[in-house]
């Protein structure tokens, strides 16, 4: 159970590094909108991030379903993008 819910929890940011600033702060998990199936839900999970340079720090820290206290620290390095445009040529023929 506590690998499922940290992964959902930990793929959710590499695709939002490009939008650091969007994602940094505190975050809590609403267990009323949430749903866990078949595993139980955990009692309470509250992830923090912050920026540190070019790096995203993402601390977690859970308590399962029994009491169980769980904490996750991770360090992302941030993106760069570049803006550009592409085109896209209609083929002939």
């Amino acid at each position: 159970m506590q690998r499922k819910l940290f992964r959902a929890l930990l793929l959710s940011i590499p695709g939002s590094v490009l939008a650091a600033d969007l994602i940094v702060g505190t975050w809590k998990l609403n267990l009323d909108k949430s749903h866990f199936s078949p595993s139980p839900a955990p009692k309470r999970v509250t992830m923090r991030i912050s920026e540190d340079g070019d790096w995203l720090d993402s601390k977690t820290d859970a308590v399962d379903e029994t009491g169980k206290p769980v904490n996750r620290s991770s360090r992302y390095k941030r993106w760069t993008v570049v803006n550009t445009r592409m085109t896209l040529l209609r083929a002939k023929g």
